[in-house]
């Protein structure tokens, strides 16, 4: 295949509460999109996040606010809505937005919108999607959800998130995930997510989708890690062998 920049752009970093940038870079809708695969808890993002957050990199002008130290952190895209490497083949822009705010230190909710047109060559059907996130920790114990809810067009051809494949959607489409995890003073953080996608909420039979994955992270340093995931996926009309065995090691640099 080829090789390109996933997130190339050139930002203006005067001012903490007004930085804006523009080049190619993640769409900024949800804290399972935004979380970086060297801190995802499990191997894999969440159904809902990689089947309803397509596109999950584009190119765009967006504008940031706030920073790790603040309470309040917001960011405002307007993006092509077509992906990277692909040409941008309507007039209309998508607009993508974020906000977090810590209500405690150790509790942090967040809440995501977007609005725009995903069909090729067409400049007449919309898509709004909107999600609510919070993530939190007692001493060593930690939890993150999300819900996320999506109607209208979809461009299939955009693909699913991180590689996943793409369903077929109807007008609406929902899904969330729960997901709790220990880290011990031994280096080994066990973790349970359960998730849940209806991707037509007019056909419950068909297509409707949960996922429990039971897990550990292994931390060797603070750069290698060993992850280890099983997930039983549950159909609620065909059931399927489609339980999956995952492992993978990971170096950040």
């Amino acid at each position: 295949g080829d090789t390109y920049l996933m997130d190339a752009f050139v930002g203006w970093e005067k001012y903490n509460w007004a930085r804006p940038a523009i080049g190619s870079f993640k769409t900024p809708f949800g804290l399972d999109v935004l979380t970086p695969c060297n801190a995802l808890v499990t191997i894999d993002r969440s159904i809902v996040a990689d089947q309803i957050v397509s596109p999950q990199r584009d190119y765009g002008i967006t504008v940031l606010g706030g920073n790790q130290y603040n309470r309040f952190n917001y960011q405002v895209a307007l993006m092509n809505g077509s992906g990277l490497l692909v040409k941008d083949n309507n007039t209309k822009k998508d607009i993508i937005t974020r906000a977090t705010y810590k209500i405690f230190q150790n509790f942090q909710v967040g809440g995501s919108f977007r609005y725009g047109y995903p069909t090729p060559n067409n400049d007449e059907e919309t898509r709004t999607s909107y999600g609510f996130d919070v993530l939190t920790n007692f001493k060593n114990f930690y939890f993150q959800g999300e819900y996320m809810y999506d109607e209208g067009a979809y461009n299939r051809a955009a693909g699913g998130g991180c590689g996943a494949t793409p369903v077929e959607l109807g007008e609406e489409r929902d899904g969330a995930y729960g997901m709790i995890w220990y880290k011990t003073k031994w280096n080994v953080d066990p973790v349970f997510k359960y998730e849940f996608f209806d991707p037509n909420h007019d056909v419950k039979e068909i297509g409707y989708q949960e996922r429990m994955t039971i897990g550990l992270n292994y931390f060797f340093n603070e750069h290698v890690r060993f992850q280890l995931n099983y997930q039983a996926n549950i159909e609620t009309y065909i059931n399927q062998d489609n339980d999956r065995l995952l492992a993978q090691i990971q170096i950040k640099f």
